[in-house]
Protein backbone atom coordinates (compact mmCIF):
# COMPACT_ATOMS: atom_id res chain seq x y z
CA UNK A 1 0.00 0.00 0.00
CA UNK A 2 1.50 3.41 -0.98
CA UNK A 3 2.14 5.94 1.79
CA UNK A 4 -0.53 8.56 2.42
CA UNK A 5 0.07 11.87 0.72
CA UNK A 6 0.42 14.80 3.10
CA UNK A 7 -1.62 17.73 1.82
CA UNK A 8 -0.58 21.02 3.36
CA UNK A 9 -2.05 24.48 3.06
CA UNK A 10 1.14 25.49 1.22
CA UNK A 11 0.82 22.66 -1.32
CA UNK A 12 -2.82 23.60 -1.95
CA UNK A 13 -1.93 27.25 -2.51
CA UNK A 14 1.00 26.32 -4.74
CA UNK A 15 -1.21 24.07 -6.88
CA UNK A 16 -3.79 26.84 -7.15
CA UNK A 17 -1.01 29.24 -8.16
CA UNK A 18 -0.01 26.89 -10.98
CA UNK A 19 -3.61 26.85 -12.20
CA UNK A 20 -3.68 30.65 -12.15
CA UNK A 21 -0.59 30.69 -14.37
CA UNK A 22 -2.28 28.39 -16.87
CA UNK A 23 -5.93 29.48 -16.75
CA UNK A 24 -6.49 32.47 -14.49
CA UNK A 25 -7.85 33.04 -10.98
CA UNK A 26 -11.47 32.62 -12.07
CA UNK A 27 -10.75 28.99 -13.00
CA UNK A 28 -9.78 28.00 -9.46
CA UNK A 29 -12.09 25.45 -7.89
CA UNK A 30 -11.56 22.99 -5.08
CA UNK A 31 -12.13 20.21 -7.57
CA UNK A 32 -9.45 21.24 -10.09
CA UNK A 33 -6.92 21.93 -7.33
CA UNK A 34 -7.69 18.51 -5.83
CA UNK A 35 -7.19 16.92 -9.26
CA UNK A 36 -3.81 18.61 -9.54
CA UNK A 37 -2.87 17.30 -6.07
CA UNK A 38 -4.38 13.87 -6.80
CA UNK A 39 -6.55 13.98 -3.70
CA UNK A 40 -10.15 14.61 -2.72
CA UNK A 41 -11.51 18.10 -2.06
CA UNK A 42 -11.71 17.36 1.67
CA UNK A 43 -8.20 18.62 2.58
CA UNK A 44 -8.94 21.91 0.84
CA UNK A 45 -11.96 22.48 3.04
CA UNK A 46 -9.96 21.61 6.14
CA UNK A 47 -7.88 24.71 5.50
CA UNK A 48 -10.48 27.01 3.92
CA UNK A 49 -14.02 27.56 5.15
CA UNK A 50 -15.58 28.19 1.73
CA UNK A 51 -14.75 28.98 -1.88
CA UNK A 52 -14.51 32.73 -1.25
CA UNK A 53 -12.05 32.17 1.60
CA UNK A 54 -10.05 29.83 -0.63
CA UNK A 55 -9.90 32.26 -3.58
CA UNK A 56 -9.01 35.12 -1.29
CA UNK A 57 -6.17 33.07 0.22
CA UNK A 58 -4.87 32.20 -3.26
CA UNK A 59 -5.01 35.88 -4.20
CA UNK A 60 -3.06 36.92 -1.10
CA UNK A 61 -0.57 34.09 -1.61
CA UNK A 62 0.19 35.32 -5.13
CA UNK A 63 0.52 38.93 -4.01
CA UNK A 64 2.80 38.04 -1.10
CA UNK A 65 4.92 35.94 -3.42
CA UNK A 66 5.27 38.94 -5.72
CA UNK A 67 6.28 41.23 -2.88
CA UNK A 68 8.97 38.83 -1.65
CA UNK A 69 10.41 38.54 -5.15
CA UNK A 70 10.27 42.32 -5.45
CA UNK A 71 12.25 42.68 -2.22
CA UNK A 72 14.88 40.26 -3.53
CA UNK A 73 15.20 42.22 -6.76
CA UNK A 74 15.48 45.47 -4.79
CA UNK A 75 18.84 44.26 -3.49
CA UNK A 76 20.25 44.38 -7.03
CA UNK A 77 22.11 47.54 -8.05
CA UNK A 78 19.67 48.44 -10.85
CA UNK A 79 16.49 47.12 -9.26
CA UNK A 80 14.08 49.12 -11.42
CA UNK A 81 15.42 47.70 -14.67
CA UNK A 82 15.65 44.21 -13.16
CA UNK A 83 12.06 44.46 -11.93
CA UNK A 84 10.94 45.70 -15.34
CA UNK A 85 12.64 42.74 -17.02
CA UNK A 86 11.10 40.34 -14.49
CA UNK A 87 7.63 41.76 -15.11
CA UNK A 88 8.12 41.56 -18.86
CA UNK A 89 8.93 37.88 -18.42
CA UNK A 90 5.80 37.42 -16.27
CA UNK A 91 3.73 39.15 -18.91
CA UNK A 92 5.12 36.89 -21.60
CA UNK A 93 4.83 33.78 -19.43
CA UNK A 94 1.31 34.28 -18.12
CA UNK A 95 -1.11 37.07 -18.88
CA UNK A 96 -3.28 35.71 -16.10
CA UNK A 97 -0.69 36.19 -13.38
CA UNK A 98 -0.01 39.76 -14.41
CA UNK A 99 -3.75 40.49 -14.31
CA UNK A 100 -4.04 39.04 -10.81
CA UNK A 101 -1.10 41.08 -9.57
CA UNK A 102 -2.26 44.42 -10.88
CA UNK A 103 -5.87 44.44 -11.93
CA UNK A 104 -7.94 41.99 -9.91
CA UNK A 105 -10.63 43.77 -7.90
CA UNK A 106 -12.51 40.77 -6.61
CA UNK A 107 -12.08 41.61 -2.93
CA UNK A 108 -13.68 45.00 -2.37
CA UNK A 109 -10.92 47.61 -2.45
CA UNK A 110 -8.08 45.14 -1.93
CA UNK A 111 -6.05 45.25 -5.14
CA UNK A 112 -2.29 44.86 -5.38
CA UNK A 113 -1.59 48.41 -4.34
CA UNK A 114 -3.78 48.13 -1.24
CA UNK A 115 -2.28 44.77 -0.31
CA UNK A 116 1.25 46.06 -0.70
CA UNK A 117 0.55 49.16 1.35
CA UNK A 118 -0.99 47.06 4.14
CA UNK A 119 1.65 44.34 4.41
CA UNK A 120 4.52 44.76 6.84
CA UNK A 121 6.88 44.07 3.93
CA UNK A 122 5.74 47.32 2.34
CA UNK A 123 7.50 49.23 5.10
CA UNK A 124 10.71 47.37 4.26
CA UNK A 125 10.40 48.34 0.60
CA UNK A 126 9.78 52.00 1.40
CA UNK A 127 12.68 51.99 3.87
CA UNK A 128 15.01 50.57 1.22
CA UNK A 129 13.94 53.17 -1.33
CA UNK A 130 14.37 55.89 1.27
CA UNK A 131 17.94 54.80 2.00
CA UNK A 132 18.99 54.05 -1.57
CA UNK A 133 17.79 57.37 -3.02
CA UNK A 134 18.18 59.54 0.13
CA UNK A 135 14.47 60.34 0.34
CA UNK A 136 12.17 61.34 3.14
CA UNK A 137 9.16 59.21 4.08
CA UNK A 138 6.77 60.96 1.68
CA UNK A 139 9.26 60.86 -1.18
CA UNK A 140 9.93 57.14 -0.69
CA UNK A 141 6.20 56.34 -0.56
CA UNK A 142 5.65 58.42 -3.69
CA UNK A 143 8.47 56.64 -5.54
CA UNK A 144 7.13 53.25 -4.49
CA UNK A 145 3.67 54.01 -5.85
CA UNK A 146 5.10 55.51 -9.06
CA UNK A 147 7.15 52.34 -9.59
CA UNK A 148 4.03 50.22 -9.15
CA UNK A 149 2.08 52.36 -11.62
CA UNK A 150 4.88 52.15 -14.20
CA UNK A 151 5.15 48.41 -13.77
CA UNK A 152 1.39 47.99 -14.03
CA UNK A 153 1.56 49.31 -17.59
CA UNK A 154 3.96 46.62 -18.75
CA UNK A 155 1.43 43.96 -19.69
CA UNK A 156 -0.50 46.38 -21.88
CA UNK A 157 2.64 47.78 -23.50
CA UNK A 158 4.04 44.33 -24.27
CA UNK A 159 0.74 43.09 -25.71
CA UNK A 160 0.17 46.25 -27.79
CA UNK A 161 3.61 45.99 -29.45
CA UNK A 162 3.96 49.77 -29.17
CA UNK A 163 7.72 49.48 -28.83
CA UNK A 164 9.83 47.86 -31.53
CA UNK A 165 11.81 45.75 -29.09
CA UNK A 166 12.28 45.01 -25.42
CA UNK A 167 15.41 47.18 -25.09
CA UNK A 168 13.53 50.22 -26.39
CA UNK A 169 10.78 49.60 -23.84
CA UNK A 170 13.30 49.19 -20.99
CA UNK A 171 14.99 52.47 -21.99
CA UNK A 172 11.62 54.21 -21.92
CA UNK A 173 10.78 52.76 -18.50
CA UNK A 174 14.20 53.76 -17.16
CA UNK A 175 13.69 57.36 -18.23
CA UNK A 176 10.27 57.38 -16.53
CA UNK A 177 11.88 56.00 -13.36
CA UNK A 178 14.54 58.72 -13.42
CA UNK A 179 11.78 61.33 -13.61
CA UNK A 180 9.98 59.63 -10.71
CA UNK A 181 13.13 59.81 -8.56
CA UNK A 182 13.45 63.54 -9.24
CA UNK A 183 9.79 64.09 -8.35
CA UNK A 184 10.23 61.98 -5.18
CA UNK A 185 13.16 64.14 -4.11
CA UNK A 186 10.94 67.22 -4.41
CA UNK A 187 8.37 65.57 -2.13
CA UNK A 188 10.95 64.70 0.54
Amino acid sequence: MPPKQSITKESILESAYEIVLEQGLQQITARNVAEKLKCSTQPIYWYFTNKQDFLHSVYLYINKRYIYEMLDILEKPDFFVEMTKWLISISKQSRYLFSVLFFYNGYDDENLFDVMRNLIDDKVMISKLKTRYQLGDEGAKYLYIRCCVLWASINHQIRSNFFENEEQFIDFMSSMFSEAIESAKLKS
